[in-house]
């Protein structure tokens, strides 16, 4: 009995290679953008505890220029904001297009692993009638001997 060959091994495992570093880059993409988001996170809180702070400084005695330095650092952490909301989306459409060929490479490796199931299952049909034909020429050839 023949062992089963798949003409496209080599092919499929290279399919699966590239699906599986694929994920690898899509994984590091969600950790940027789990990092970006903490960021983004961290300077919401910091210009709300800020923002807040100048509501009480306003209703106990401030300088002007206290106000003025409390609204330029303000400022600051909003431009911050900006800027981190410009890197998640940027992020973002990264990691959809990364999606993306993820869905793409897993179509190709499954297109392939069809295949070789569909050539292993003739592979199958083709050795079980091979050893139906010997089982029979066997027999045959055992009937004749014992006449």
């Amino acid at each position: 009995m023949k062992m089963f060959n798949f003409p496209l091994e080599k092919v499929l495992n290279y399919k699966n290679q590239i699906l599986e570093n694929l994920q690898n880059e899509l994984s590091v993409i969600q950790l940027q953008l789990n990092e970006v988001e903490k960021i983004l996170s961290d300077l919401n809180n910091k210009y709300k505890l800020t923002s807040d702070g100048l509501l009480l400084a306003y209703k106990s005695d401030i300088t002007a220029k206290d106000i003025h330095s409390y609204k330029i650092y303000l400022n600051e952490i909003d431009k911050q904001i900006r800027l981190y909301e410009q890197k998640r989306e940027a992020i973002r459409a990264q990691f959809l297009k990364k999606q993306n060929e993820i869905v793409n490479a897993k179509i190709e490796v499954s297109t392939f692993e069809k295949l070789k199931e569909k050539q292993f299952s003739q592979y199958t049909m083709i050795e079980k009638k091979e050893q139906e034909l010997f089982i029979e020429e066997f027999v045959n050839n055992a009937g004749r001997k014992s006449s």
